[in-house]
C-alpha cells in the first residue's frame, strides 16, 4: 500500500446551502484557513506556520485515515446540503482528489451525515491549526 511520505499541497473545503463554508490549505509549512457564512473568498484568512514535526504527524494521521483509498466522488440523491472537496499533491508530484455531495467516505447506508472517519479528518485538521472549534458543530454532530 502506498503511503503519504510528503505533502506539497493539501486543500480541503466544506460547506453548502444555508451553512458556514470552511476552507483549509497546507502548503509547505504554512496553513491557511478561513470560515465564512457565504463564501470563503471574502472571509478573513488566517495563516499559521506549522512545524516540520506537526506536518509529519499530520501525514501519519492522513495515512491512518487511509485518505489515498478514498474514492474520487461520493454522491447522494439529496440536492441541498453539504459539499466537500479534498485535493492533495503528495510524494513530490502525485495528485489525489476526492469530492462529495451529501455523501462521505465510509458512510453507513444512504446517510447524508459525515461518517466517523470523515469527522476524524476534520479533527486532524483542527489539531494541526490548534483551532478546536474551527469546524462548526453541524459537521461534527449526528
Amino acid at each position: 500500500m502506498i503511503n503519504i511520505s510528503s505533502i506539497k499541497v493539501f486543500r480541503f473545503s466544506i460547506g453548502g446551502y444555508g451553512s458556514t463554508n470552511f476552507n483549509f490549505e497546507l502548503q509547505g509549512n504554512v496553513a491557511s484557513y478561513c470560515a465564512d457564512q457565504f463564501d470563503t473568498r471574502f472571509g478573513v484568512r488566517h495563516n499559521k506556520e506549522i512545524s516540520a514535526t506537526e506536518v509529519s504527524e499530520f501525514q501519519i494521521k492522513l495515512n491512518e485515515l487511509q485518505i489515498l483509498q478514498w474514492e474520487s466522488r461520493y454522491d447522494s440523491d439529496v440536492l441541498d446540503g453539504t459539499q466537500w472537496e479534498l485535493e492533495m499533491v503528495y510524494n513530490d508530484s502525485v495528485k489525489k482528489r476526492s469530492y462529495g455531495s451529501n455523501s462521505f467516505p465510509h458512510a453507513t447506508g444512504n446517510s447524508v451525515y459525515p461518517s466517523p472517519v470523515f469527522k476524524k479528518l476534520l479533527k486532524v485538521i483542527t489539531e494541526l491549526i490548534h483551532e478546536p472549534s474551527f469546524f462548526s458543530d453541524e459537521f461534527l454532530s449526528n
